[in-house]
């Protein structure tokens, strides 16, 4: 199974974390303790609201995470559906996420060319379902200190991607715990020096 939560390095303000104004690091820190997956049950009452939802690169990275959330929604939370329209969008933020603009008419674009409903995912977007879409994305995302994160069954991986761990072969390492003698999905290569495919074989 996967999932992807567009929530990253966000946070509300609220009474006891303050952050107001420009992104503050320690306001952020403060709100994943306080409120974030991992909190306590006796959170403040004021997690999501009615403070303002503040975003590492300001209010156009708020407006795509809030389109990614409805997405999801959109899509059933089937990632097969939503996760080719969230590339879509971070392809747009991967040199300078600051300096995006028209989120909305980016979202549009890429609902049309991934096959998602763009009508319904406006409506989401510009209603109570895009409040509630993102705020189940802040409680779903894991507690963390650096974005992006990674969890492969259930085990953080710090860093998420290195040239002698690759993610690519923590997935599939994971994958052929349960696939035995089949052969490997398409884009996992096999392990050096063991028979392709054959059963107790880890691929890497």
């Amino acid at each position: 199974s996967f999932e992807y939560f567009p929530w990253g390095n966000a946070y509300y303000t609220t009474a006891k974390c303050k952050g107001g104004g420009a992104y503050d690091i320690l306001s952020r820190k403060c709100w994943d303790s306080n409120c974030g997956r991992d909190a306590p049950s006796d959170a403040p009452a004021d997690c999501f609201g009615p403070g303002k939802l503040i975003c590492q690169n300001g209010e156009v990275e708020c407006e795509a995470d809030r389109y990614v959330a409805c997405a999801k929604q959109v899509a059933g939370k089937a990632w097969q559906r939503y996760l080719p329209f969230t590339a879509c969008i971070d392809e747009a933020f991967q040199s300078n996420p600051t300096e995006v603009r028209g989120v909305e008419g980016l979202a549009m674009r890429c609902a049309t060319s991934t096959g998602l409903d763009s009508s319904a995912l406006k409506a989401c977007f510009s209603g109570s379902l895009g409040d509630e879409a993102i705020k189940a994305e802040a409680k779903a995302t894991p507690s963390h200190g650096f974005c992006p994160v990674v969890f492969v069954d259930g085990k953080l991986l710090d860093p998420p991607d290195t040239p002698e761990r690759p993610f690519l072969t923590e997935v599939c390492n994971s994958i052929a715990k349960d696939q035995g003698s089949k052969p490997p999905p398409e884009g996992c290569p096999l392990m050096i020096g063991g028979p392709s495919g054959t059963a107790g074989d880890t691929w890497a």
